[in-house]
């Protein structure tokens, strides 16, 4: 191994021989979907795992069909060839119930042809009988191969064992932590071709099939002089749409990226024009305290239509719109896609700038004079006495009104547009606190 250099391990096995489950058990988390159903992963998901001071990379990949030959699967394919390629060993999957199939040498063979090491572990070995039919797959003429149960926790700790000797210890250098950034949308707005497109290569698999992304996949990415990392997440479809039990978890998974990111990039169909989901993921981002940047996709597909006016139809139906800024694109043709960065940019800084005492009391002595802010409400004198902030990412502000104003929260949205406008806090959720005079 080159020094510093991550050693890599790719999962390769048929589909349903519990690849992702025994990546969820070597990683420590449920990083990837696992269901009782064939073809649950279908794109790279890839971690950085550090076992007993040793570092190395673990790449999940989709179930590996020969046979068959509709697109999707060509797709998938696609996928675990680059992860091999990438690899500098593979962890060959089979499934003990199964024993040695036709599939798993065909496998096998072409693992063999990349030069790659392979490393064999027989999954789902969950008792004594079942260990005795082990035996057959000393026929692969692989030596020190690994019985294991991802699913009770067995034999995984002497697998892990060996992939720990051959990575070896990396000094991972100290950075400033990267920009999360998650993509997200309702299902077939075009999320994966934009993350491709950003990437430069087919990272994540497009497919017309609404659902073809499933679990929430990292891509680290350094590009116009920040460091950032894409999230690539399933189609959001509101819960009652929801038919399948894999569709529910990849629902939670896109809402726990919303969650882990800094920045989500809404993506929304141009060609089709906003929908109530296409809102209501907007406002899950705002209640989030996430920023925002809405991204119209497809727009190499409108035609008759101003940009202006369109944007000004989007802000009529959701008026947080205003403070976020539109970015119109195509991810097929590369449309201003580029310019995603400026905004991601601008975007994080906005929600880590802390304010100076100055630019706070600028903004009250405007606040206490505007004409936006009136100075009674319902017969009572509003007088805000003073402000701060509180806290970043998102900005917090608590503002000091005096004993007996009540604020309303039209009022309290008035004072955030003020803030925003003042401080040009564009794309970021504002919170305001309410505190009374003594």
């Amino acid at each position: 191994m080159e020094k510093n250099k991550i050693y890599k391990v790719c999962i390769v096995g048929r589909p349903n021989v519990g690849k992702s489950t025994l990546f969820n058990r070597i990683v420590g988390r449920r990083q990837a979907i696992t269901e009782p159903i064939a073809g649950t992963t279908r794109d790279r998901i890839s971690v950085i795992v550090e076992k007993e001071g040793a570092v190395f990379e673990l790449v999940d990949t989709g179930g590996y069909e020969l046979g068959k030959k509709d697109h999707l699967t060509t797709l998938v394919k696609g996928q675990i060839e680059i992860a091999v390629h990438k690899a500098d060993a593979v962890l060959f999957v089979c499934d003990i119930m199964a024993g040695v199939t036709p599939q798993d040498k065909e496998i096998l063979s072409i693992l063999r042809k990349s030069g790659k090491e392979v490393i064999l572990a027989v999954n789902k070995v969950d008792n004594a009988k079942l260990e005795k039919d082990i035996d057959e797959f000393y026929d692969f003429g692989i030596e020190n191969f690994y019985p294991v149960s991802a699913m009770h926790n067995t034999g995984v700790s002497d697998l892990v064992d060996r992939i720990v000797k051959k990575a070896g210890h990396v000094e991972l250098a100290e950075a400033a932590a990267p920009v999360k950034i998650a993509v997200v949308g309702r299902p077939n707005v075009g999320k994966s071709s934009f993350i491709n497109r950003i990437v430069g290569e087919e990272r994540v698999i497009v497919h017309e099939e609404p659902g073809t992304t499933r679990d929430a996949v990292d891509i680290h990415l350094k590009k116009n002089g920040g460091d950032f990392v894409f999230i690539d997440t399933a189609g959001m479809r509101h819960k009652r749409k929801i038919k399948e039990p894999v569709d529910a978890h990849s629902l939670l998974r896109a809402e726990s990226s919303i969650k882990r990111s800094d920045i989500c990039v809404v993506l929304i169909d141009g060609y089709e024009g906003p929908t109530v989901d296409d809102m209501r993921i907007v406002s899950l981002v705002e209640e989030n305290g996430k920023g925002c940047i809405l991204l119209v996709n497809k727009w190499d597909l409108v035609s008759g239509i101003e940009m202006a006016k369109y944007e000004k139809a989007l802000t009529r139906r959701m008026n947080y719109l205003k403070s976020v800024p539109i970015l119109f694109a195509s991810a097929k043709t590369g449309l201003n896609i580029d310019e995603v960065f400026a905004l991601i940019k601008l975007v994080d800084k906005n929600m880590k700038t802390n304010f100076s005492e100055v630019d706070l009391g600028n903004v009250l002595n405007l606040m206490q004079k505007t004409e936006r802010l009136p100075l009674v409400r319902s017969g009572k004198l509003i007088e805000i006495r003073g402000m701060k902030q509180e806290g970043i990412a998102p900005p917090i502000f608590s503002i000091l009104v005096n004993k007996s104003a009540f604020l309303p929260d039209d009022y309290i949205e008035s004072v955030k547009n003020v803030l925003r406008e003042e401080l040009d806090l564009l794309g970021v959720p504002i919170r305001i606190k309410i505190k009374r005079a003594q």
